[in-house]
């Protein structure tokens, strides 16, 4: 994907453990002000790809970019005010209420911890809480919550970091269709609304084509294929990735896939 405005420039990146490659030379550019969802089967590496680009694994060589500068260079909190990301599993303390955990979010902008709120963090964490449609339940404890009113939570928390780019590591794994396709519809607004960059691990190949500007296929931890979702996606590349045999079908204009 070549492009003149990126958020991330991934170069030669090659991540291994106890000598064996699970990211195998990777080099890509991710589209600043879109939202780039990254396919694969288990075992692809796409979970893994997501926690090298927020630091949380240590590559072995090769270079990760933000707005050209290289991630090792950027501290902490610095970071955590250009970057955040929603893990697949988050556990909250306890007896943590909606509008405690959302507050978290602002403890890049705090010098020690999160002792205080001035009168920005609190817009901040309204403004969070409002965009996710949780101002109602700010109160509750978040472990009385239901699985995608928790989701929202945690989503809520990273948009209180006010950063530009927001990771997802499977945001819709675990809830029913009605709350996946609410996460989803946040995760649209924040991008149209709000111009923040986003990049999702998906296991839904229509729901990757349907909410997405660009698409990452990986297999064997390597980048079997980038493109824009609308097009992208064809039958031969899901059995190569898959090895399963699929249709298309078209919805205004959307190319979906059924398998068979």
């Amino acid at each position: 994907m070549q492009n003149n405005r990126t958020s991330f420039q991934i170069k030669s990146l090659i991540f291994s453990v106890e000598s064996t490659n699970i990211i195998r030379d990777i080099s890509v550019d991710i589209e600043e002000g879109k939202i780039t969802s990254i396919i694969g089967p288990n075992g692809s590496g796409k979970s893994t790809l997501l926690q090298l680009l927020t630091k949380n694994y240590k590559r072995t060589s090769g270079d990760i970019l933000i707005k050209g500068n290289s991630i090792d260079k950027i501290k902490g909190k610095e970071f955590a005010r250009e970057v955040a990301i929603v893990n697949q599993d988050n556990t909250p303390p306890l007896d943590t209420t909606v509008r405690k955990l959302v507050s978290y979010g602002r403890i890049p902008y705090k010098k020690i911890s999160l002792t205080t709120m001035d009168e920005e963090d609190e817009k901040v964490v309204d403004w969070a809480l409002e965009i996710t449609g949780l101002t109602e339940l700010a109160g509750k404890d978040v472990s009385s919550l239901s699985g995608g009113q928790r989701q929202r939570a945690w989503i809520a928390m990273s948009l209180a970091q006010k950063t530009g780019i927001l990771f997802l590591d499977e945001p819709t794994t675990y809830l029913d269709i009605k709350y996946q396709m609410d996460i989803l519809n946040i995760v649209k607004e924040l991008n149209e609304i709000h111009n923040i960059t986003i990049v999702m691990v998906l296991h839904d190949i229509n729901q990757a084509i349907k909410y997405s500007h660009n698409i990452i296929a990986m297999k064997d931890g390597k980048i079997h294929s980038v493109g824009n979702a609308k097009s992208m996606i064809t039958p031969d590349l899901v059995e190569d990735i898959y090895q399963v045999k699929v249709d298309t079908f078209e919805i205004d204009g959307i190319k979906y896939i059924v398998s068979f």
